[in-house]
Order: structure tokens, then sequence, then C-alpha cells
């Protein structure tokens, strides 16, 4: 994937998550991915217990499209795609019941052309 995109797009969403959320992303493969958790801070008993992550992917398919688009159809996808991350973000419960020292389950979010040409 394009690195000069990659950072735009991990720029438009880094904002919507929690300010203590653990971001992390790779421009290496051809989708664009980043993964998001944080310390929830609600259980004295696992003071380290980290929400569901969550797995925000573009494949490369939609990143092909949006490529070839004009400048302001990227504008106007840029912002679909910020929503949709805004209203996944406002429903997503970041609690879970696994216990001490297993990984957190992850809630995959797919972000395909059909989400950007509504």
């Amino acid at each position: 994937m394009d690195q000069q995109l990659h950072q735009h797009w991990f720029s438009l969403i880094a904002p919507l998550f929690p300010e203590n959320a653990e971001l992390i992303s790779s421009s290496a493969s051809k989708d664009f991915k980043v993964f998001a958790s944080w310390l929830l801070n609600n259980d004295p008993q696992q003071p380290d217990k980290r929400s569901r992550i969550i797995e925000v992917e573009v494949p490369p398919e939609a990143i092909e499209q949006y490529q070839a688009k004009s400048l302001q159809r990227k504008t106007s996808d840029d912002q679909k795609f910020v929503l949709q991350v805004q209203k996944f973000l406002s429903g997503f419960n970041p609690e879970h019941d696994s216990p001490p020292g297993e990984r957190a389950p992850e809630v995959k979010m797919l972000i395909c052309q059909s989400v950007l040409d509504s």
C-alpha cells in the first residue's frame, strides 16, 4: 500500500479512538489495517485489562478504486470513511469476559468500496 495514503487514512481515524488507545498499523501489505485497543481501567483485579481489539480494514480492491478517483471523490470517500468508523465506535462495547492473561477478542470492521460509494 502507498505509504502516503496509509498515513493519510491513519491520521483521519486515529483521533476517533479514545485518547489512551494503542493503534498499530503496517503499510507493508496491500490492504490498510489498523488494530486498536485501550486499557479499560474498570477492574481492580485486572488493572492491565484491555478492550476488545478493533481491526479496521480496507481491502486492496477498495484502495485501487479510491486511488483512481478524482480529488473531490477522494475527499467525499474520506468523509464517509470517518463517518463509518465514528458510527462503529459509537455502538462499540469494549467490554469482554476473557480470563486474565488471555488475549482480548477481536472485532473486525471492513470498509469495502460499497461503503464508500453509499
